[in-house]
This record gives C-alpha cells, sequence and structure tokens, in this order.
C-alpha cells in the first residue's frame, strides 16, 4: 500500500499494491498525483526501499 496525505487538511490518497517495488510505487503516485496536476509542490518521501530509483 503507498500512502499519501495533503499536511494541511490531512486529506489521504492511498493505493493497494500487489507488491512493494520502486517501479510499482511510481506508477501508483503517478496515478494519484495526476488529477491534481500543478497543485503538488513537493513531495517528502520517507527512507523506504521502494523510493529506490529516486534521484
Amino acid at each position: 500500500m503507498v500512502t499519501l496525505v495533503e499536511r494541511r487538511s490531512g486529506y489521504l490518497m492511498a493505493a493497494r499494491l500487489p507488491k512493494i517495488t520502486a517501479e510499482l510505487t511510481e506508477k501508483a503516485l503517478i496515478r494519484l498525483l495526476k488529477p491534481r496536476r500543478g497543485a503538488v509542490k513537493s513531495i517528502t518521501l520517507d527512507n523506504g526501499s521502494e523510493f529506490a530509483c529516486h534521484e
């Protein structure tokens, strides 16, 4: 499962993943954030292995 929480409002977005991998996490994040294009200014990630491909 991947979750996103908007800090100010506490609005939660979540997606169930069949397996936690960097590739599946990336696709889920894009799918969750695409409808909010332009509204997202930054993303804070934890140090999970699913973010290993982040540059």
